[in-house]
């Protein structure tokens, strides 16, 4: 079971290193599974690897169509010039609240557990979260 570093923790603020599919350190399927406990235990709509101490450049976020998903190694390919403003916080710094302006639609490259790569475009709520 994993639990949330240290706000401290230097993991938080350093690059992660891209997950290879090729030479996995981990079951990428366990990953998702134990990352998606981990944010519904935190009570997250997100939650990334590093923040639990896992050097790999994934995350989890619950989503409307397909419930709690990873998204590994992604990438940001499109940005509208519309943005929002919302409040959001951090499973990493709790009780810290911030407006943050955001891209309101985004459109981005990932691949999922099984290392089959995607595009897809996500819209208000989901691409901050996407964006956090």
């Amino acid at each position: 079971m994993y639990d949330l570093v240290e706000e401290a923790s230097k993991v938080l603020r350093n690059p992660t290193t891209e997950f290879d599919f090729e030479n996995p350190p981990e079951d990428p399927k366990e990953i998702e599974k134990n990352l998606g406990q981990a944010m519904e235990r935190f009570g997250g709509i997100g939650l990334s690897a590093n923040q639990l101490g896992l050097d790999y450049r994934v995350f989890v976020m619950a989503t409307a169509d397909s419930g709690i998903k990873a998204f590994f190694n992604p990438e940001i390919t499109k940005l509208s010039k519309e943005t929002d403003l919302l409040k959001e916080g951090c499973l990493s710094f709790p009780g810290m609240w911030c407006k943050i302006k955001r891209h309101k639609v985004i459109r981005a490259r990932f691949s999922d557990w099984k290392g089959d790569t995607d595009t897809f475009q996500f819209g208000d709520v989901t691409a901050h979260v996407f964006q956090h």
